[in-house]
């Protein structure tokens, strides 16, 4: 039984500036003052099976979980947004459940167990992140490590990592973001800056490793949830703003698919996973019309509207001025859509029409 250790966090819109960015755009800042998970695997370490298609051909023991930070905007500040902790833990829901699917057990670490609301088949264990508790323990037996930066405070993702290789873990698999160069570029946005600085600290460690960049989540468009629940108008920046946006459950297929590679068919790759198809966010605000068959508009407002409301919560105006000017950079510009999904699991990406059908009971009113 293969063992994954996860530190799965929610991805923010990527307006919002900093962790969390979730490859293509805006992205969320961590606030560790909310109640956290991280996964752990369960049980003795096994051989496991596992590999491209996310299909398992054995049962692993996964570590999987989440840090959620505190229950912010998922762009902060936006108007109405939705919780960013419940936006991570949808997100880290995805991948245990594709784990358990697969026939991974898994361990979710989290500092309230009583409130996680995890499924019943994952064993939840207590932990306190960023309070000097030692984590070498808690990665004790797990063969990987599956790390979403944006769910933990401050810098317990450079300290999870090498907690992960003194406790002997194999492999760590990082959810970064898809703008990410490798160039000197990365250092011009706090962002890229901040998920380049963790994907060098991967790179010294020692552990073999797999970065799965994603672009913009689909998820991040809950944001707009209770301006529709309330009229049928949304106002934000960047109408024309394109992006392929990815579905959690894309995201957590490509995980489990790495996380249980037992052939190193991942091993050093930095994948680049994208939605099927490129919509700008007045046709993604349309297609979230149709499905609750309504007529929605969407009004543009100034960036600079929202740089103050995304600074009124906290955010540090740097993060919101990268996050912002990364979605600025996308006005009128077609992604390229990758095959990435497809190659790792074996199945074409969703489309935002899907994680619309999946998702109508947030936005009815």
């Amino acid at each position: 039984m293969s063992r994954v250790q996860g530190d799965q966090v929610g991805q923010r819109e990527q307006e919002t500036g900093k962790p969390g960015l979730g490859a293509g755009g805006e992205g969320g800042e961590v606030d560790d003052r909310g109640p956290g998970q991280l996964g752990v695997p369960a049980g003795g370490r096994r051989a496991g099976a596992g590999g491209g298609g996310g299909t398992a051909q054995q049962p692993g023991e996964a570590l999987l979980g989440q840090d959620l930070p505190d229950p912010g905007a998922v762009e902060r500040g936006s108007p109405g947004a939705q919780p960013g902790a419940d936006l991570m833990h949808r997100q880290a829901l995805a991948a245990q459940l594709e784990l358990l699917a697969a026939g991974a057990s898994v361990r979710a670490l989290t500092r309230d167990p009583e409130s996680a609301g995890l499924p019943a088949a994952v064993e939840t264990v207590e932990a306190a992140f960023g309070g000097g508790q030692s984590l070498e323990p808690l990665l004790d037996g797990a063969d990987a490590l599956w790390l979403n930066p944006a769910a933990v405070p401050g810098g317990t993702a450079t300290e999870l990592v090498r907690a992960a290789a003194a406790a002997g873990v194999k492999r760590v698999v990082l959810l970064s973001a898809a703008p990410i160069t490798d160039t000197a570029a990365d250092e011009e946005n706090p962002i890229l800056r901040w998920h380049a600085a963790i994907e060098r600290a991967i790179r010294d460690s020692g552990l073999d490793w797999t970065f799965v960049r994603s672009t913009a989540f689909a998820a991040n468009t809950l944001m707009w949830a209770e301006q529709i629940r309330h009229s049928d108008t949304v106002s934000w920046p960047y109408a024309n703003a394109v992006g392929a946006l990815v579905h959690e459950k894309d995201i957590a297929a490509v995980a489990t698919a790495v996380l249980l590679d037992q052939d190193g068919t991942h091993r050093s790759a930095a994948y680049v996973i994208t939605g099927s198809e490129a919509l700008s966010r007045a046709e993604q605000l349309a297609t979230i019309g149709r499905a609750i068959g309504r007529s929605l508009h969407y009004q543009e407002v100034p960036p600079e509207v929202a740089l103050e409301q995304m600074t009124s919560t906290g955010l540090p105006r740097e993060h919101a001025q990268g996050a912002l000017k990364v979605v600025a950079a996308t006005v009128g510009c077609q992604p390229d859509i990758t095959p990435d999904v497809e190659r790792v699991t074996g199945r074409p990406a969703l489309t935002f029409t899907q994680w619309v059908a999946d998702h109508v009971a947030d936005f009815a009113a």
